[in-house]
C-alpha cells in the first residue's frame, strides 16, 4: 500500500509541475467577429477606425485606405499599406505571435509585428497562410503592447491571432550581426547567445551541429555567405538562426556584357555596382535608359531614381548601385531585388550634351541575327505594315517587330501601304522575346527612304527588276531597279 500511495503522490506532483510550467496560449478569434467582437458585418458598414472587445481583450483598428469589416463573415478584412491592429498587452512574456489568414487572402501580403515604432519581429509575406512572427528577445517582456501592421498594397484577411508565452526552459536562438551586411572587401561577424550556452555555426548555409565551428570571438568574412548558428545548453539546442552577408560585385559596361553573354533565362547578381565612363545615352524614356560606351551597349532597366532625370544624348559618369541582370543573355542593370535601400544613383554625374548619337548602319538580317543589341541603328529602305495595331518593318521575307512606345508619330496606314513606299528607320534594338525569340526595334524616328528617282526616258530601254530580283517592264508602277539604281514609277 505504501508503494502505491507514493506512486500516486509522485504522479500528482508531476501533474502539478506540468500545470505550473505549461506554456500559456491566448487566441483572439475573429471567425465570428460580427457577433463576438461587434465588428462591421459587411463592406457597406465598414469604418476606418474603431475600438472593439470580445469582453476580455480589446483591439484598436486603423485602416489606411479601405474600411475594415468581416469578409465572408469569417475573417477580419483590413487594408491596405499602413493599416494597423493595436493588440492587447499580455501578462506574460511573448515568444511568438501567429496570424491565421483566410485561404482566399493575397499571397503577396507583407506584414510585421511592431513594438511602438520598432520592428519586434521579421516581415512575413503571405496573407493566406499562418504567418509566424517570432518576437525578438528585447521585445518579449510581459505587458508589451504589440501592433500588427500591413506593409504592402494588399488587404489582410485575419481569422485568428494567437499569442504564445516564452518557454523559459527553451534555449533561445543566437543573434547574428555584422559590421556591414553589404561590403566591398570584408565584414566582421558577431554571434551572441543566452548566458551559459555554447554557439556553433556554419558559413556555407548548411545546418549547424555540435560538430560545426564553435564560436569564440568575432570573425571576418570576405565573401558572400549565409551564416547559420545554434546555441546549445546541456542536452538542449536552440532553433537555427540564419544571417546573410553580401560582397559587392563590381561591373563595367564591358564586363557586364561579358558576364551576361552565356546566361539563359533570367539571372541576377544582386548587390552590384556599375561604373560608367563617358557613357552616351542613346535613348531615354521614363525609367528606361539605353547606353553606349566605347561601342558597347547596355540597358538601365526601370531604375526609378533615373526616371525623368536622364535624357537622350546625355553623358553619364560615376558609379550606381543595384543588381546586374542577364535577361536571355541581354546585359541589363536594375534596382536591387533583395534590398531596395541598397539601390543608389546619387553618385552618377549627368552631363547635358547637344551632340546627337550617331546610329550604326544595320540590316534587318543583322538585327534578326541578334547583332547590335541595345544599340542605336539605322535601317534603310524598309516597308512598314500594321496587323492588329502591332507595327513591323520588313524587306522581302525579313520582318522585325516595331515597338514604338508612343514616342514617334507613325504615318497613316493609307500612306505606308502605298505601293513602293519605303522608309528609313532609326531605333534601339531593345530585346529578345523569351517566348518567340523575336527582336523588337524601339523606334525613334521614321522617314521616307531617300535616293529614289523617277524613271527618265533615257533609261526606259534598259532591263528592269523589282525589289525581289524579278524582271519587270521598265514602266512598272512602284520601285524598279535599273542598272543597279532604284527608280520610282507613279
Amino acid at each position: 500500500m505504501g508503494h502505491f500511495l507514493r506512486s500516486i503522490f509522485a504522479f500528482a506532483a508531476l501533474l502539478m509541475c506540468s500545470a505550473v510550467s505549461a506554456q500559456k496560449v491566448v487566441t483572439l478569434d475573429f471567425t465570428d467577429g460580427a457577433k463576438v467582437w461587434k465588428l462591421p458585418a459587411k463592406s457597406g458598414d465598414g469604418v476606418k477606425s474603431g475600438t472593439f472587445t470580445d469582453g476580455t481583450y480589446t483591439i484598436k483598428l486603423t485602416a489606411a485606405t479601405n474600411a475594415y469589416y468581416m469578409s465572408g463573415g469569417t475573417a477580419l478584412l483590413i487594408g491596405k499599406k499602413g493599416s494597423t491592429i493595436e493588440l492587447p498587452a499580455m501578462d506574460f512574456k511573448v515568444e511568438r505571435i501567429e496570424v491565421v489568414g483566410a485561404g482566399g487572402a493575397s499571397g503577396s501580403l507583407e506584414a510585421n509585428i511592431l513594438a511602438g515604432d520598432k520592428d519586434a519581429s521579421t516581415k512575413v509575406t503571405g496573407g493566406n497562410i499562418t504567418a509566424v512572427f517570432n518576437i525578438k528577445p528585447e521585445y518579449q517582456a510581459a505587458n508589451t503592447a504589440y501592433i500588427y501592421k500591413v506593409l504592402s498594397a494588399h488587404n489582410a484577411q485575419i481569422q485568428k491571432i494567437v499569442f504564445y508565452e516564452v518557454d523559459e526552459s527553451k534555449v533561445n536562438e543566437p543573434v547574428i550581426s555584422a559590421t556591414s551586411k553589404v561590403f566591398e572587401t570584408s565584414t566582421k561577424v558577431s554571434i551572441t547567445g543566452d548566458e551559459g550556452t555554447d554557439i556553433y555555426y556554419t558559413l556555407d548555409g548548411t545546418e549547424p551541429t555540435t560538430s560545426s565551428l564553435r564560436y569564440v570571438n568575432e570573425f571576418e568574412v570576405s565573401a558572400t555567405s549565409t551564416i547559420k548558428a545554434i546555441a546549445v545548453k546541456g542536452e538542449k539546442a536552440s532553433f537555427v538562426s540564419s544571417f546573410e552577408v553580401n560582397k559587392v560585385t563590381p561591373f563595367t559596361v564591358s564586363n557586364l556584357i561579358e558576364w551576361s553573354s552565356d546566361k539563359t533565362g533570367t539571372v541576377y547578381q544582386d548587390f552590384s555596382t556599375l561604373t560608367l565612363n563617358n557613357a552616351k545615352v542613346l535613348f531615354a524614356i521614363g525609367d528606361l535608359v539605353f547606353l553606349r560606351e566605347d561601342g558597347k551597349c547596355i540597358e538601365l532597366y526601370k531604375m526609378s531614381g533615373l526616371k525623368n532625370k536622364v535624357e537622350t544624348n546625355d553623358i553619364l559618369n560615376g558609379t550606381i548601385k543595384g543588381c546586374a541582370e542577364s535577361y536571355n543573355s541581354l546585359p541589363e542593370f536594375i534596382e536591387s531585388k533583395a534590398d531596395a535601400e541598397y539601390t543608389d544613383v546619387s553618385a552618377l554625374q549627368i552631363t547635358k550634351s547637344g551632340v546627337v548619337a550617331e546610329p550604326v548602319v544595320a540590316t534587318l538580317a543583322e538585327v534578326i541575327g541578334c547583332q547590335h543589341i541595345f544599340d542605336l541603328v539605322k535601317i534603310s529602305g524598309v516597308s512598314l505594315k500594321v496587323d492588329n495595331k502591332k507595327y513591323s518593318i520588313y524587306k522581302g521575307d525579313e520582318v522585325v517587330a516595331l515597338n514604338n512606345v508612343g514616342t514617334v508619330e507613325l504615318p497613316a496606314e493609307s500612306e505606308f501601304t502605298k505601293e513602293g513606299q519605303l522608309y528609313d528607320i532609326e531605333g534601339i534594338v531593345s530585346g529578345i522575346s523569351s517566348k518567340k525569340g523575336t527582336i523588337y526595334l524601339r523606334a525613334i524616328k521614321a522617314a521616307e527612304a531617300t535616293g529614289v528617282e523617277a524613271v527618265s526616258a533615257d533609261v526606259k530601254t534598259s532591263e528592269a527588276y523589282n525589289l525581289h530580283g524579278v524582271k519587270v517592264a521598265p514602266d512598272t508602277k512602284g520601285i524598279v531597279v535599273i542598272n543597279g539604281k532604284k527608280y520610282f514609277n507613279k
